[in-house]
């Protein structure tokens, strides 16, 4: 009987200390975890975070199915991280009451369904800021649903490709505000639905493809805005000198160009396809559709307490009996 005491005893303790040990990097108080100076992604997490922050850390990867081990996360904040790549299905099922907020980072590439089935209440948010990335892929953001805020802010991309950011829905704002975007690709906004306000404006694009500005009007009427956009004013836009005269309800107020030098401050409402593509010939405007990434499936806990404590036990139970005889 005492033997079997020493053991429940011990197991408790195992567990007690499983749960409220942290990581190396990282401290744990209560419900949060904090996390400095990182060199690569934390595991495991304590399983009753409800909040995880990560800063001043040079993480080569978020891993896919990275917040497993909280099933409660409510927020997710990182600040002043270089991330390598963000594989597909690392922010994924997170539940219904998570905030994700990305803050003055460096991020190489977002893979395709990095972001894949977050559904959350209408109170929470998303906000990515005053950040840089190098390629955001087609189906980086897949199946999202359920925000209060959808935000990009003071975020400079280089590539965003086609379906980058893919069926969205009951989102009550959808913002893409101060941004630098070198090449946004043909749809690259795509199946957005019951997005109650939509707005893209202090931006500037070096090349904008088709596919998105004008589709997104005609799908969404007056809940969509854009305005003051700099564009490259070149034979790549006439489809949106076009859209604006068949009916599409876009109209070029408040859009200047940024380039070529001798259209420079010019409205691109008073051009013509003519000054836009002088000798060039026009492109055509194409409607890719690029596969869809495989589904995620979430993956064992990195640390399961429960199989843990079971092992342990094996364990004590085994050195007793040795003991014994």
């Amino acid at each position: 009987m005492a033997i079997l005491t020493v053991l429940i005893l011990l197991s408790a303790l195992y567990s007690v200390t499983c749960e409220t040990s942290c990581v190396t990097g990282c401290t744990c108080k209560l419900n949060r975890m904090t996390c400095l100076q990182l060199t690569a992604f934390p595991r495991p997490f304590i399983t009753s975070a409800t909040i995880v922050e990560i800063f001043l850390s040079s993480l080569p990867e978020i891993p896919p199915n990275a917040f497993m081990d909280v099933p409660n996360v409510e927020s997710i904040y990182f600040r002043q991280v270089d991330i390598g790549v963000i594989r597909p299905c690392a922010f994924t099922s997170l539940g219904n009451r998570v905030s994700i907020n990305m803050e003055l980072c460096e991020i190489g590439t977002i893979e395709a369904n990095a972001f894949r089935n977050i559904h959350v209440t209408s109170t929470k948010e998303f906000s990515l800021s005053s950040s840089t990335i190098s390629r955001i892929e087609s189906y980086a953001f897949n199946n999202i649903q359920g925000f209060q805020l959808f935000r990009m802010h003071a975020v400079d991309v280089a590539l965003i490709q086609s379906f980058a950011m893919y069926k969205f829905s009951n989102i009550h704002e959808f913002m893409m505000a101060d941004m630098n975007i070198t090449e946004m690709q043909s749809s690259a906004i795509e199946d957005f639905t019951n997005i109650r306000v939509m707005d893209i404006y202090h931006a500037t694009f070096t090349y904008l493809e088709c596919n998105t500005l004008e589709k997104l009007r005609s799908q969404m009427g007056s809940n969509f805005s854009f305005h003051s956009l700099d564009f490259n004013c070149d034979c790549g836009l006439v489809w949106l000198l076009d859209a604006s005269q068949t009916g599409s309800g876009l109209r070029l107020e408040d859009i200047i160009c940024n380039k070529p030098a001798s259209l420079r401050h010019a409205h691109l409402r008073n051009l013509t396809s003519t000054d836009l593509c002088s000798s060039m010939s026009v492109p055509n405007c194409e409607s890719p559709f690029p596969s869809p990434p495989n589904s995620c499936t979430r993956g064992a806990s990195a640390v399961d307490p429960l199989a843990s404590n079971v092992f342990i036990i094996f364990l004590m139970c085994f050195s007793v009996n040795m003991f014994a005889y």
